[in-house]
């Protein structure tokens, strides 16, 4: 109900906005840059892939949060539980799930 009902000024989706660039852009030290690099190749995540997420980041809207409003009440109708994780500890638990996939 709240992402259908989400109402946000201009002002307001600014700052939603400046907030979630500003949890995947943040100044690293060189520790950190590296191992997020590293993540991200291991992930198979590559700039292309970086430079889609802030561009979707970006152009929000309030209507684009809407259109997740009802795959968010499947989900909870559903008790889905999610788990994303280590790939090979995932398939070592693989009973735990009722349905395993690859992301990336």
């Amino acid at each position: 109900d709240f992402l259908e009902g989400f109402e946000a000024d201009e002002r307001t989706m600014t700052k939603f906005i400046i907030g979630t660039i500003s949890g995947i852009d943040r100044p690293n030290t060189p520790a950190t840059r590296g191992n997020l690099a590293l993540i991200r190749k291991i992930a198979g995540i590559d700039a292309e892939r970086l430079n889609k997420t802030r561009a979707e980041i970006l152009s929000c809207t309030p209507e684009a949060v809407h259109k997740y409003a009802d795959l968010f009440r499947k989900i909870y109708k559903n008790n889905v539980i999610i788990a994303v994780g280590n790939d090979k500890e995932i398939k070592k638990n693989a009973e735990l799930f009722s349905t395993v996939r690859t992301l990336v």
